[in-house]
């Protein structure tokens, strides 16, 4: 007896629509990293470190699960780099280049221009 064939159009469809949801999430996260970016900029706090820690941190678990390699690898060194415990302007620096650098990635895959979806909390 065979196995009733899946329906891989579904499939992809609902692939499709996981990625474009991880894109949104993304966007969110990369405007807050924005925003940390500049609060660490000008006075920064250890809380402001922690959350740019977590949101690199799930930016790099889930980027390569939904094919964005390019988010994974970068939030994995912005990561790697907070680890070093750098000084608060070099941290923000190296998260300027971490947003832009997943923007870029967003933007050149069509799913967001990485702003953050509307009426995503993240």
């Amino acid at each position: 007896m065979n196995a009733p064939q899946p329906d891989t159009a579904a499939i992809e469809a609902r692939l499709m629509r996981l990625r474009e949801q991880f894109a949104a999430r993304a966007a969110t996260h990369v405007a807050m990293l924005d925003a940390l970016a500049g609060r660490l900029a000008d006075e920064g706090a250890p809380a402001d470190r922690e959350e740019v820690r977590r949101i690199a941190h799930s930016l790099a678990g889930a980027g390569g699960t939904f094919g964005f390699a390019v988010i994974s690898k970068s939030a994995a060194e912005l990561e790697d780099f907070i680890a070093a415990d750098p000084d608060d302007a070099a941290l923000a620096a190296r998260i300027r280049c971490t947003v832009a650098a997943i923007r870029g990635n967003l933007a050149a895959d069509g799913l967001a221009a990485g702003e953050p979806a509307e009426g995503d909390g993240a």
